[in-house]
């Protein structure tokens, strides 16, 4: 497979199921093992990269499933809002999580993606499907994004969600993601 993605596009790729979706975002994010030819973002290789430095890159990711890849069910909504940050600033400082900053992000993030739970410590896997997605959301578009991949985004959601999800990812792409 060939093709490039510009800034403020979105490239949707349909078809069956097995038919190499998930393989392809596996391969972009650094996932599969067996890769070759080229993958670049903004001319740097994403090939060789490991996930976390395909993440550092720019790369937000949304996977396929979000119970299984997306969320640890038994942290709260905060601790997964900085899961692929969780050992750097601002939530980190000399080693010291900083709980302050954490409670301020998560709650502005629940506010701002519509997460509805009773606070930022209930447990992820207590949220519906949809409010689980949101959560992933928030924590992939809250960082500094040049490529967003979504994989299956709205699989399992109801109407109301399915279009909040929507939505962000175009509020992204207008963004210049």
């Amino acid at each position: 497979i060939s093709f490039d993605v510009h800034e403020g596009e979105v490239l949707a790729i349909a078809g069956v199921q097995g038919n190499g979706q998930t393989e392809l975002t596996e391969a972009i994010m650094g996932l599969q093992d067996k890769v070759t030819g080229v993958i670049t973002l903004d001319g740097t290789s994403l090939r060789e990269l490991s996930v976390r430095k395909t993440l550092d890159a720019g790369v937000g990711f949304i996977p396929e499933d979000r119970t299984e890849d997306g969320l640890i069910a038994e942290f709260t909504i905060a601790e997964n809002l900085m899961l692929d940050r969780a050992d750097r600033e601002p939530f980190v400082k000399a080693g010291t999580l900083q709980l302050a900053f954490l409670n301020k992000f998560a709650a502005e993030k629940i506010e701002e993606f519509d997460i509805r739970a009773q606070g930022i410590g209930t447990r992820a896997g207590r949220l519906s499907g949809g409010n689980q997605q949101k959560v992933v959301l928030a924590r992939e578009l809250s960082r500094d994004l040049r490529l967003f991949l979504a994989a299956q985004p709205t699989r399992g959601l109801d109407v109301g969600s399915i279009e909040f999800v929507h939505t962000r990812i175009i509020q992204a792409r207008d963004a210049g993601v």
